[in-house]
């Protein structure tokens, strides 16, 4: 057992005795006897971030994967990272920087590194495998794109690496025919992504951003779980956030999934359905660097960050063999740490610039479609045209806080919520809640993550470690049916 294991006094509290009646929980714990085959992993890191001193927290989950021959891995650093194994000359460094610098602008490697991706899962997938797509801010993106590509086009045969680019073309372009035809011929068929977990997705290629979103990836409706943690602090223009679009269909998951449907617990259950919840998307404190992770020194990936936790929480529960990791929250440090300010002198100037600002930074222009179509139009042009001027992000009414935000001390938090709405939501009555038991009973509760604290998930827990689970995940169970037996709403 690790340093994070409970203590055997900690087992004996629990005295966890077989449930009286498995008929209500039967069907839930159904996948654990699944054989679901191999999982692959991917990995891509934001802009600039790779392996170092200040890891960011794809590199804080790559690093607790249970690596063996049934969970295949694969990472890539982010856009604009370059190394230098040679130790070239003076002229080569120089001309290795400006590259790393154009591509940080520019994103010339876009392309590259989703097509890399998807040549590692070519050669590696076998009928049956789970995928698990992780990425931070541009990485985000990509693997979004990446899901996207293998629901258009399938995933291609192994051999058949020299069809990757056209397959991308194809893809691209929106030929739905066409793509189809393709996946028929060169491509596995059936292939979906199992989960998918974002840190503040970012789509900017270069100053502007794409013109039109790729094929799937508003809704990444091909995708049976998908888990977006998102920054309350973040302000830039060019870190406006690519939310994921709600859909009726796709709120819940309803695909034949027995290898990860049951798994996930009540936590992850609507009330009313009892399906899974496909799509959530969490705000944390912080700017874009703050949730992602990447700010701050961590060489030693303890994994404390908040953010991390609630990520590697969503993806074990969803069938990723994790290594233990750290589960309650250091509550003194969460109040006392403050956003950083990502907004600084330097990025001024894009703030500036017109025509940089979405329709997604002004939700009141949504009123303006029931209006005059030449008035609504002209109206949306010159939001457009004028600067960010450091503007607030939104919260749309689908998603939910994290309840570590409510827990901060003298915090207010930059983004703010939708106008309008049933039950319109503010923080002045939001952060008035001083604990978790609070709430529980306030009428906020409905759009609270309450992650570890949420009490739902200790039927399922429980029952997970009467059916004989592995060790790694008991420990795990164990570490969080603690943190419940400490809890009193």
């Amino acid at each position: 057992m690790s340093d994070y294991g409970p203590s055997p006094s900690a087992m004996k509290r629990l005295a966890i005795p077989r449930p009286m009646d498995e008929s209500g929980i039967q069907a839930w714990s159904k996948s654990v006897e699944t054989n679901v085959g191999r999982r692959l992993i991917v990995a891509l890191d934001g802009t600039m971030n790779q392996f170092g001193s200040k890891n960011s927290n794809v590199i804080e989950i790559y690093a607790r994967i249970q690596k063996d021959e049934h969970q295949l891995t694969y990472y890539n650093s982010g856009i604009g990272t370059y190394a230098d194994p040679y130790h070239s000359s003076p002229w080569k460094r120089l001309k290795l920087k400006l590259s790393s610098l154009l591509d940080m602008a520019f994103a010339l490697n876009f392309d590259k590194i989703i097509l890399a991706a998807y040549r590692w899962l070519s050669e590696n997938y076998r009928p049956g495998d789970q995928l698990f797509f992780f990425g931070f801010s541009r990485g985000a993106y990509q693997v979004r794109v990446l899901a996207g590509m293998i629901a258009r086009v399938g995933l291609i045969h192994s051999g058949n690496e020299e069809q990757i680019p056209f397959a991308f073309e194809l893809y691209e372009q929106g030929d739905d025919a066409m793509a189809e035809r393709f996946k028929v011929t060169f491509s596995h068929r059936d292939v979906q992504v199992h989960f998918m977990g974002l840190w503040d997705t970012v789509s900017s290629v270069g100053v502007f951003r794409r013109k039109k979103d790729l094929p799937g990836t508003p809704d990444c409706k091909d995708v049976h779980y998908v888990r977006h943690a998102l920054a309350l602090d973040e302000r830039r223009v060019k870190f406006s956030p690519e939310f994921i679009t709600p859909t009726v269909a796709a709120s819940h998951s309803d695909s034949a999934d027995p290898a990860g449907t049951e798994r996930l617990p009540d936590i992850e259950k609507d009330g009313q359905s009892n399906r899974p919840i496909r799509v959530k998307e969490v705000w944390f404190a912080g700017c874009h660097s703050d949730v992602g992770g990447g700010n701050k020194p961590n060489d030693k990936l303890l994994m404390d960050a908040i953010p991390a936790l609630w990520m590697a929480n969503e993806a074990r529960t969803a069938g990723l063999d994790l290594l233990p990791t750290k589960v309650e929250w250091d509550l003194e440090k969460l109040k006392a740490e403050k956003p950083t300010e990502s907004l600084t002198r330097p990025w001024w100037i894009l703030e500036l610039m017109p025509f940089l600002s979405r329709s997604e930074d002004c939700p009141d222009l949504e009123q303006l479609d029931k209006l005059p179509w030449l008035y609504s139009r002209f109206t949306h042009f010159l939001h457009k045209m004028a600067p960010h001027l450091g503007g607030h992000r939104f919260i749309y009414p689908h998603q939910k806080i994290h309840a570590s935000v409510v827990l901060k001390t003298e915090y207010a938090p930059r983004a703010q919520f939708m106008p309008g709405g049933v039950r319109p939501h503010t923080w002045d009555t939001i952060l008035r809640e001083e604990t978790i038991a609070d709430m529980y009973m306030s009428h906020h509760k409905d759009i609270i993550e309450f992650d570890l604290y949420d009490t739902s998930s200790a039927g399922p827990l429980v029952k997970t470690i009467t059916q004989g689970a592995a060790e790694l995940e008991l420990q795990s169970v164990l570490d969080r049916l603690l943190v419940l037996a400490d809890f009193r709403v």
